[in-house]
């Protein structure tokens, strides 16, 4: 987070706003919170990338990416269930 509150997002989610502008029904405040969720898990940038692309096995063995490039905006509603299960340190 930077001065006054205003949060930062690493170049690499940029593409993400990009694409769910297109997509009607999305919420920019749910991409932001996921982002918010994926820093604090992750406070590296190498170790937010490496989640990003590994295929999980609750998202059908996508990678995070994949599921949220490939399904907006349900891609996304599931990584946001996986890493609120990460959060809570509940197996994945």
């Amino acid at each position: 987070m930077g001065p006054d509150g205003i949060v930062f997002l690493p170049p690499h989610l940029n593409q993400y706003f990009r694409l769910f502008q297109r997509v009607e029904n999305f919420s920019i405040q749910q991409l932001t919170e996921t982002a918010d969720l994926l820093v604090d898990l992750y406070p590296d940038k190498e170790d937010r990338i490496k989640f990003l692309v590994t295929p999980q096995g609750e998202l059908g063995g996508k990678s995070p990416h994949d599921a949220i490039m490939q399904d907006p905006p349900y891609g996304l509603r599931d990584v946001v269930r996986l890493l609120g299960r990460m959060e809570e340190g509940i197996p994945t």
